[in-house]
């Protein structure tokens, strides 16, 4: 189906109504805002309780935190355009399975956050995190404008961020709530707190069992 609508554009009628052409749109683009509201609440469930999580179990010093964020970025700022430029050059079944493969590293490395303790492991985590997201967020926007017109760019792309702001909003929420409530627990030998990242992963991979239902690849 995405095949088929790839080419189609949005157009207006002489009355300035629009045509129906958009509403062809309208369920493959809610795959993508569903995605972006899922995203949203599984990175400001991250944002919310990781710098805690660093502080109260991985480091005291506040220049290490700063090292653990800036590094990983400086990474993904050397890796971003020569992995965009690369991308660039795949037809488009590989671009949307490099689109999946990032989304899943991504996710995935969240999940291991919580389990660690060491500074250097959680650098390096990180970096792999920022370097996929590098490489995602670039793809994912590129695929999403082929399914409209440049007339509608404006209008896609502010639907799509406020369905991923509406999730960061929920998810500091959520992600403070779960760390106050399962600081202390212990679930078979795993910290209770690490769940928040466990769960934070399980919802960013369910954005990219979506991506992937959308994209049959």
């Amino acid at each position: 189906m995405l095949e088929k609508l790839a080419y189609q554009r949005d157009e207006t009628r002489k009355d300035g109504t629009r045509t129906t052409l958009a509403k062809l749109f309208r369920r493959e683009l809610m795959g993508f805002y569903i995605n972006a509201l899922i995203n949203g609440v599984s990175m400001g469930m991250l944002t919310s309780v990781t710098i805690i999580y660093i502080l109260d179990f991985v480091i005291a010093s506040v220049e290490q935190v700063a090292i653990l964020f800036s590094i990983p970025s400086l990474v993904g700022i050397a890796t971003a355009y020569p992995l965009a430029h690369y991308a660039n050059k795949l037809d488009i079944r590989n671009k949307r399975r490099l689109l999946l493969l990032t989304s899943v590293i991504s996710r995935s490395t969240l999940a291991f956050i919580g389990l660690t303790r060491d500074f250097l492991v959680l650098l390096i985590l990180f970096s792999i995190m920022d370097i996929a997201i590098n490489i995602f967020f670039p793809l994912l926007r590129g695929l999403e404008a082929e399914l409209v017109g440049s007339s509608m760019y404006g209008k896609l792309f502010g639907i799509h961020q406020a369905f991923f702001n509406t999730g960061m909003i929920v998810g500091p929420l959520i992600g403070t709530h779960l760390y106050s409530h399962l600081y202390h627990t212990n679930f078979y030998g795993v910290p209770g707190l690490a769940l928040v990242f466990f769960f934070a992963s399980t919802l960013g991979l369910l954005g990219t069992a979506i991506l992937s239902k959308l994209y049959r690849v």
